[in-house]
């Protein structure tokens, strides 16, 4: 579960059903540590999980430190690892959420003066911001409620650091992390939303005949359980492309420049989609070609 790649690509983690973390060299596809995880817990979390059945289903890098791991299970402990170690037991638990905690990431604002602050989602309905260079509950930054009845299915930090996006049932909501107040709320979805993506349209994939809903910008993508793929525009919070998939959306990744989609359905298919690089002529074949070309 929540396989993900460091930010140098050499190196995979990914979380299993029976709570262990496992780290994999990308190149030689070597084992390089087990971490127990979520495994050996010594609490069960609000649902009941047992120690046992905490299986980790969340895993996130920290791009400030090439060493650290953060994860989550469903005992609803972050937990921070740092894989530099030979031990097996977690740099930092923290009892972060009262039922499952099925996501986490980090800011993307990272400097030196602001490392390892980390977002998780779970679902209590809760979404934590947290800063695990504190000690203790204080590490807690910020807290909200995504949505009432609505456990959090993912959670997404925008580029600017200062906005969050969290998705649970057919709700997709923005936050303004320094005041936690909720900035919009989509609901173009008819079944649960599980996964969020943020890219960035560059100018050279804006074509014409694309325009205005692939003009140069941010984009949020969300995939769900009804099959749709939308992309929406930020700087209206606006609905601009849709497709349709035959099975229901487990998961999804797209390339940062949206010119590559990879979608996982409940069927177990992976659907890979790739956009077509169309060239656009320069200037002057604009101008040979309206003139109806050269003359001998």
């Amino acid at each position: 579960h929540g396989a993900t790649f460091r930010g140098d690509g050499k190196v995979i983690a990914a979380g299993t059903q029976s709570g262990f973390i496992q780290v994999f060299s990308s190149t030689s596809r070597d084992m390089l540590r087990k971490l127990s995880g979520h495994a050996s817990s010594g609490a069960s979390g609000a649902s009941g999980a047992s120690p046992a059945s905490s299986s980790c289903r969340a895993l996130c890098w920290d791009p400030s430190d090439a060493t650290r791991l953060f994860s989550g299970g469903d005992d609803g402990q972050l937990k921070v690892w740092d894989i530099s170690q030979d031990e097996a037991a977690p740099a930092r638990a923290i009892q972060a959420h009262q039922d499952y905690l099925r996501c986490v990431t980090t800011t993307t604002n990272v400097e030196a003066s602001a490392p390892g602050l980390v977002l998780s989602g779970g679902y209590d309905h809760a979404c934590k911001l947290w800063d695990t260079r504190v000690p203790g509950q204080q590490a807690c930054v910020r807290s909200w409620i995504h949505c009432k009845g609505m456990p959090v299915e993912d959670v997404l930090a925008l580029p600017s650091g200062s906005v969050a996006v969290s998705c649970g049932g057919t709700v997709v909501r923005f936050w303004d992390l320094l005041s936690g107040r909720m900035m919009a709320s989509l609901a173009n979805h008819q079944k649960t939303v599980t996964s969020l993506r943020h890219v960035w349209a560059e100018p050279s994939a804006c074509l014409p005949e694309h325009a205005p809903s692939w003009r140069p910008g941010s984009r949020l993508v969300t995939g769900a359980l009804d099959g749709h793929v939308k992309v929406y525009e930020l700087d209206a919070f606006s609905l601009t492309h849709a497709t349709k998939y035959p099975e229901a959306i487990l998961s999804f990744d797209v390339t940062a420049d949206a010119n590559q989609l990879s979608v996982g359905m409940s069927d177990g298919a992976l659907a890979i989609r790739t956009r077509k690089k169309v060239r656009v002529p320069d200037n002057n074949q604009r101008r040979t070609n309206d003139s109806g070309g050269s003359k001998a």
